[in-house]
């Protein structure tokens, strides 16, 4: 895969074509029962050749990161690797007394 540009890079994580304009693989945003869920879905074979880090932040100043590949972080759930190769990838955090959360997807070149 094409790993030279950023926008490439999310492209192959996130299974998409970048020669392709679609929407249909942002991840999705939702609260469930007092948590903010983060969900996605990935090439699988990505968390092999790349390091994916979900940072969240109550405040856009200060993020907390979980890896998403290698040691997975406790509020990580991955789902089971469908025939095109392609995971499902939730991760879950708990609100407490923050109003909003924000979070995002950091991805690494492995060297």
């Amino acid at each position: 895969p094409d790993h030279d540009g950023i926008p490439n890079l999310l492209e192959y994580v996130l299974n998409g074509n970048p020669g392709v304009a679609s929407t249909t693989i942002l991840p999705v945003v939702s609260t469930v029962a007092n948590h903010f869920v983060y969900a996605f879905s990935r090439r699988q074979a990505s968390a092999q050749d790349t390091r994916q880090i979900f940072q969240y932040s109550s405040d856009l100043s200060h993020w907390t990161d979980v890896s998403v590949t290698g040691t997975l972080g406790p509020e990580v759930t991955l789902g089971t690797v469908d025939s095109a190769g392609v995971q499902s990838v939730t991760v879950t955090i708990p609100l407490g007394a923050s109003p909003m959360m924000f979070g995002r997807l950091k991805v690494l070149q492995q060297p």
